[in-house]
């Protein structure tokens, strides 16, 4: 499920004229925090054609781990929890989705513990997303299917919604399609 994410990203940012650097394989980048270190399941930043960065780390939710628990030290409350004292110690600065592969319920009750931890800023750090309406968004970054604690459905990179639109109006029409990856 994870590389077919990745390979949507890939894709879908190739169309749209974004690079995507910085991408750290699963496991491979390493968090420390107050309760613990955090290993998400990938860690990419995305540049827009006009240079605007946005890094994120990506959970995969396969289902497999309790949402919450007082003894596991595997749940989806404790990694919001570790990334919130990893993003306030970085002033906000990268977003966390939750890729959810099951059920819609699933999404609503991580929304739900995600609504429950929201900080108080403006900025909503978390963000939760169907794996298959990722997949099948033509430019996942602009289509609303991302649930945040602010809002109901929005598009990821919606402060950058103009100028990847204007990026698409120049491009030739004989643009090539992306290539495959293996």
């Amino acid at each position: 499920h994870l590389t077919k994410y990745i390979v949507q990203t890939h894709v879908a940012a190739y169309r749209h004229g974004l690079r995507i650097v910085d991408s750290h394989a699963e496991n491979t980048y390493r968090i420390e925090t107050p309760l613990g270190p955090l290993f998400p399941d990938r860690r990419l930043t995305i540049v827009s054609p006009i240079g605007s960065r946005f890094t994120n780390c990506i959970e995969l939710d396969n289902s497999t781990e309790s949402l919450v628990s007082a003894t596991s030290v595997d749940s989806i409350e404790l990694k919001i929890k570790k990334y919130l004292h990893d993003l306030a110690a970085c002033n906000y600065g990268y977003r966390v989705q939750f890729v959810v592969t099951r059920s819609s319920r699933r999404a609503q009750h991580i929304r739900q513990l995600v609504m429950r931890h929201q900080p108080q800023v403006r900025f909503a750090p978390f963000y939760v997303v169907s794996l298959d309406e990722y997949l099948s968004a033509e430019n996942p970054f602009l289509k609303p299917i991302f649930a945040s604690a602010n809002a109901k459905r929005i598009g990821l990179l919606r402060v950058e919604a103009a100028s990847l639109l204007q990026h698409k109006n120049k491009q030739p029409a004989t643009l090539l399609p992306a290539p495959a990856l293996c």
